[in-house]
């Protein structure tokens, strides 16, 4: 997600994905809240970004998950997954939990005919273990 709100490879493939006029249905693991807002102190702490940009781009990205993005509650089930995942695949936990929150949104979507899921990382273990588990996933690393 850092890559829609900061400039590295991929942002503007990753940009143009997450574009609401493309009416793409973005899932976020709930957890994502707290990464993105480490990943963006540490760009700040490495002196990348300024401290207004840090504030300036964590409210961005608390807004647009108000109003652009699906939220997914990191419940029991998911923990339980992501437990199993952990054991199955070389994850870290939190990768586990995101794997497992895009295991079941697939699983939820797929019951209302949405099909065309798509599980976006930037982490090349968390994509092999996504695939691994069935998932269609890109990395917008791919992209310049």
């Amino acid at each position: 997600m850092v890559k829609r709100y900061a400039v590295e490879p991929g942002s503007n493939w990753l940009r143009n994905l997450l574009d609401p006029t493309n009416r793409n249905t973005v899932v976020l693991a709930e957890i994502t809240l707290a990464e993105f807002a480490a990943a963006i102190s540490a760009k700040h702490r490495a002196g990348t970004i300024s401290s207004a940009d840090r504030t300036d781009i964590l409210n961005l990205f608390l807004h647009h998950c108000d109003t652009e993005y699906q939220l997914t509650a990191t419940n029991r089930a998911v923990l339980d997954r992501a437990v199993a995942l952990v054991q199955s695949q070389p994850l870290r936990g939190y990768d586990g939990v995101q794997l497992a929150t895009g295991l079941s949104s697939r699983d939820v979507l797929a019951t209302i005919g949405i099909t065309d899921f798509i599980f976006v990382s930037a982490d090349h273990n968390l994509l092999a273990a996504a695939s691994a588990e069935g998932l269609v996933v890109d990395n917008p690393n791919n992209y310049s």
